[in-house]
């Protein structure tokens, strides 16, 4: 099977072994594709650079897990809903993207790093424990929750999707 066939056309199915290649292969894609929001990146291209790939991936994702809940002689509905929640979750992030993220010049690194670095440490100390934030600290953890559960929907959509059996072959 050649790769745009496979990657772009919903059409036909996939076992198991290339599905979890093609899997692995995609969310790879998608976290270098989060290089698309740097400073340096959104000078020059802005946010539709990155638009345009969530996009693909995403049809990429719904392709291969439509091939391969055929394969396990499924229905497609789960995966086309889950992609299009995902696809709702992802118009959310370019809005936020859009807001927050202005273009920087390329030459401003150290206050960018040093931007980065502070809300990471933040991050860290909220889940250490370290801080009592009280209210905040749950509205903090309630909106980290809320933007990691689409993406442990498809991530686990994709594990339940990969470990179904194959259907035997139909008739020719």
């Amino acid at each position: 099977m050649n790769f745009i066939a496979l990657a772009f056309s919903s059409a036909g199915r996939l076992a198991r072994a290339p599905f979890a290649t093609a899997v692995v292969v995609m969310y790879l894609l998608g976290f270098a594709s989060q290089t698309l929001l740097s400073g340096a990146v959104l000078a020059r291209a802005g946010i539709w650079l990155f638009a345009l790939s969530q996009a693909v991936l995403l049809w990429v994702w719904f392709v291969l897990h439509a091939k391969r809940l055929r394969d396990a002689d499924r229905g497609i509905g789960a995966a086309l809903g889950i992609a299009i929640v995902y696809g709702l979750a992802m118009v959310f992030l370019l809005l936020m993207a859009a807001i927050f993220l202005s273009p920087m010049p390329a030459t401003d690194t150290t206050s960018d790093a040093l931007g980065t670095w502070i809300v990471l440490v933040f991050l860290i100390e909220i889940l250490t424990e370290a801080p009592d934030l009280g209210w905040f600290g749950v509205v903090l953890m309630a909106i980290a929750l809320t933007m990691l559960t689409p993406i442990l929907i498809v991530l686990g959509f994709s594990i339940w999707a990969g470990t179904r059996p194959s259907a035997p072959p139909l008739p020719s």
